[in-house]
């Protein structure tokens, strides 16, 4: 009779496991033929849970924070090469999307993070002086090669930023642009202001008031001279200039 039973008992279990297995794999199988179905609803859910259950999910958050950042740190110690090149591979795989991601929040908190830098800048200026001029000493020669290189290709815009220089040494107030020289260029249509010559093949930008006798450095005291009218101008006061040109009385 405890044979009968016992033979029962192991069909009985053979039974359940078939069903199980067969209930196993009918779930792989639906779950293959409905995986991107699944994962809308999963999103819509877990997005739902997320929104319905936000202050206690936080609250956990925090209970575990020391918690797994200490885990965390220890993992990515013990794995510290493995960390590296799946970052390095990452990033090489997904780098347009990623900066495309920062430009998107950027361009979604410019002002925050605008706040962020000069904050950051202010707080920290002898450590990024310091870093800057470390950089700058390691690779001293890479800087210089940069530079002559945009100077090279931005002919302007180098001879703007001399001005601007120069205009500091002199404790000049004002500045101009680029921009300005070329708007400048426009309204004297192509003519040396003092000559009347053309100056399409070079030009000089001269102070009206010189830097040494307190001119500015705004576009307002600025003129489009030809190389001659420029050398015989240098530094003297604009009216004086002019009568010695017989242009005022």
């Amino acid at each position: 009779m405890s044979d009968t039973n016992g033979s029962l008992f192991n069909d009985l279990m053979s039974s359940e496991d078939a069903k199980k297995a067969k209930k196993a794999e009918y779930m792989r199988e639906y779950s293959q033929k409905n995986k991107e179905r699944l994962k809308q609803y999963m999103d819509v859910y877990n997005k739902q849970y997320r929104e319905a259950n936000r202050e206690r999910l936080a609250e956990k958050r925090l209970e575990k924070r020391d918690e797994r950042n200490r885990m965390t740190r220890e993992w990515h110690e013990a794995n510290k090469d493995y960390v590296v090149e799946y970052r390095k591979k990452y990033l090489e795989e997904n780098r347009e999307r990623i900066n495309q991601h920062k430009r998107e929040f950027y361009q979604q908190n410019r002002e925050d993070q605008i706040a962020k830098v000069v904050k950051y800048q202010e707080e920290n200026k002898e450590k990024l002086e310091q870093y800057r001029q470390n950089r700058y000493a390691e690779n001293r020669e890479f800087f210089l090669e940069q530079s002559r290189k945009y100077k090279q290709d931005n002919p302007d815009i180098a001879k703007g930023w001399r001005r601007t220089r120069r205009a500091r040494l002199k404790n000049a107030e004002g500045s101009h642009t680029p921009e300005d020289v070329n708007n400048l260029f426009a309204l004297q249509k192509g003519k040396c202001a003092c000559c009347l010559r053309s100056i399409k093949k070079g030009y000089q930008v001269d102070h009206i008031v010189a830097l040494s006798k307190g001119g500015s450095n705004d576009k307002y005291n600025l003129q489009l001279l030809c190389a001659p009218c420029n050398s015989f101008k240098r530094a003297k006061d604009p009216i004086e200039h002019n009568q010695s040109l017989g242009l005022l009385l």
